[in-house]
């Protein structure tokens, strides 16, 4: 990445939430987030991507099924609750998800994360540089709430 080496990292000890959202309702191919994708569960790849992060300090798996959630484990992804149904519904905002999985690590080990991530398992050739960068651009632009990854058309 261009520049890279000019980021100012002000502060490396932000507790960093890598929430891998992964409902097993899909309709439009059946059970997704876990088909093979070169030898692994798609979301495999996501959650080895956030494992190898250097700043990422957790990464879990929301989700619905108890299926999943031993899959997530698998990887390296903590699946320490459920997703309640009402939470895994097609209509349901990613924030819902999210805000369910920061409370839940709040209410239940008074844990809070800084920055929280939200990394869908249907991107598998997201890298582990892409994840860094995003959370650089918040390290170092205190005045942004969020960054994202896009990637140029050809």
């Amino acid at each position: 990445m261009q520049g890279r080496c000019c980021f100012r990292i002000m502060n490396t000890n932000l507790k960093v939430l890598a929430v891998v959202g992964a409902r097993s309702g899909s309709k439009s191919i059946l059970d997704k987030n876990i088909k093979p994708l070169c030898g692994k569960p798609l979301m495999a790849w996501v959650i080895e991507a956030a494992k190898t992060s250097k700043y990422v300090s957790r990464v879990v798996i929301s989700t619905d099924s108890p299926e999943y959630a031993e899959i997530g484990k698998k990887y390296g992804a903590e699946a320490p609750f459920l997703r309640p149904k009402e939470l895994a519904q097609d209509s349901v905002p990613d924030f819902d998800y999210l805000y369910h999985a920061v409370t839940w690590f709040r209410d239940n080990e008074n844990w809070q994360a800084d920055i929280v991530l939200r990394l869908p398992p249907t991107t598998p050739l997201c890298k582990s540089e892409s994840i860094d960068a995003c959370v650089e651009l918040l390290i170092n632009n205190p005045e942004a709430d969020s960054s994202r990854t896009i990637t140029p058309t050809s």
